[in-house]
């Protein structure tokens, strides 16, 4: 409890234990002594009177000699059994409490995820271990990242659908809670465990929902992908590893594109995975045709920053590139756009059966146009379009950087100059920017994550 030192002595003769001579406004004590005296204010300090208050209570009689009337003594008597009955857990078991409001938050959580992802009640079921399954488990050895992470999600979700700025505000406050716990996991062995990219994960997950926290889930998305780096291919083939790994590779994408780069999900022993993954699953798995089709696409989808990168590092080199290295990167942009031009032929096709018998695509047991419907609301299909629209986009970039060149060229040429430099026309640059970015949009809203704002293409003059 807090209380007030009894002493009226100078702050200096009181923390000495020395008895003040209490001259104003500086003691003689402390002067004689050649230092300052930092005078008589009293200051709260706090008092451990635990022992105290237990004796204390424990010796005064349960019923006290009261001169209330006997009706309203009644009254208070019943309002008395009544509390007791409800805080009886506390008594019995202090923990029993805390454990049922972890609990329902924990069940809270399943309501956030049914309300940002719609989707999640289908492919939930296709994991060995999905969101909820993994939560549950969660016991006393729970982290408390983990556990603030949740909280703050589940907190805040509820604060937005009640139109509550109270819960907002709480779930901001566990949202820093959880943050300064997975910063001090992190430096420990238990960084790389599931537990923990779980955390990481969600505290992600919650700063693209809160608008105070802006663009922070840039850099959070940053640390997570070299958290699943260290971790290793290995460790997301499995389990709730592979689940975490579905879950948050859409934002590793954009990621890849907000920073101009490859992602490192294309790279082989990454994309094998998944293909080999996929394979196994579809044995199990009564939604096999759209299983395997959203992992195709995905497959595919994750190239599309390396190809974003490659566009930009053309237009913005000061280098004439060779048309051998700009028909390459077309050729991979072409060989992308068919495969998956092939996948969406046979997907419409799937979609736009409407005879009553049973579908050989599924073995659901749905009706064919049923399961065409099915298909058609997969958000899949629209991924799908918008990668086709990107690619068109970045193909269409390169088409017009090349013509460019080639009039610069020939003109060059007929003025007998020759150089290895590549001019820049800002207007140019204009135009293909604002062609990058309308296939980034439609990518974006696709993939259903925050907008991706492409990195303005430079010249040699703003350099």
């Amino acid at each position: 409890m807090v209380g007030v030192s009894s002493s009226k002595g100078c702050r200096m003769c009181v923390n000495r234990r020395i008895k003040c001579d209490e001259t104003r406004p500086q003691c003689l004590r402390c002067i004689k002594r050649g230092c300052e005296c930092p005078g008589y204010n009293r200051y709260f300090k706090f008092r451990d009177q635990t022992q105290a208050l237990q004796q204390r209570y424990r010796r005064e009689p349960l019923v006290r000699p009261s001169r209330t009337p006997p009706r309203v003594q009644k009254q208070k008597q019943t309002r008395q059994t009544e509390l007791s009955e409800l805080i009886i857990d506390e008594v019995f078991a202090p923990g029993l409490t805390f454990a049922a409001l972890d609990i329902q938050t924990k069940e809270l959580f399943n309501d956030f995820l049914e309300y940002y992802f719609p989707a999640y009640s289908i492919w939930s079921s296709q994991l060995e271990v999905n969101w909820m399954d993994f939560i549950r488990q969660q016991g006393l050895t729970c982290p408390q990242a983990l556990i603030w992470a949740i909280r703050a999600l589940s907190t805040f979700h509820m604060g937005v659908v009640r139109g509550d700025k109270g819960a907002i505000a709480c779930g901001r406050h566990m949202y820093g809670r959880g943050i300064k716990h997975l910063a001090y996991i992190l430096q420990t062995p238990a960084a790389l465990t599931d537990e923990t990219l779980a955390a990481a994960i969600l505290l992600g997950g919650y700063e693209m929902l809160d608008e105070s926290c802006k663009n922070s889930w840039v850099l959070h998305c940053g640390g997570i992908r070299h958290l699943m780096c260290a971790r290793g291919p290995a460790a997301h083939k499995h389990g709730i590893g592979r689940t975490l790994m579905l879950s948050f590779r859409n934002f590793l994408v954009t990621e890849a594109f907000r920073q101009g780069e490859s992602c490192f999900l294309e790279k082989p022993e990454w994309s094998s995975m998944v293909i080999k993954k996929s394979g196994t699953e579809s044995e199990r798995n009564e939604y096999d045709f759209v299983s395997q089709a959203t992992e195709f696409i995905f497959n595919e989808t994750v190239r599309c920053p390396g190809y974003y990168a490659a566009t930009r590092a053309i237009i913005e080199s000061q280098v004439n590139t060779k048309p051998a290295a700009i028909g390459q990167l077309v050729g991979k942009m072409t060989g992308t756009k068919s495969r998956l031009t092939r996948l969406h032929a046979r997907i419409t096709l799937a979609s736009k059966e409407d005879t009553t018998t049973t579908s050989q695509e599924s073995s659901t047991g749905m009706t064919a146009s049923e399961f065409a419907k099915y298909v058609a609301e997969q958000p899949c299909i629209s991924l799908l379009s918008s990668v086709l629209a990107l690619l068109d986009q970045l193909m269409i970039v390169l088409e017009l950087h090349q013509s460019s060149r080639s009039r610069i060229d020939s003109k060059s040429e007929n003025d007998g100059v020759r150089t290895d430099h590549q001019p820049h026309n800002s207007s140019i640059n204009v135009a293909l920017g604002a062609k990058m970015q309308e296939g980034l949009n439609k990518f974006s809203a696709a993939m259903v994550v925050p907008s991706i704002r492409g990195i303005p293409i430079r010249t040699v003059e703003e350099e």
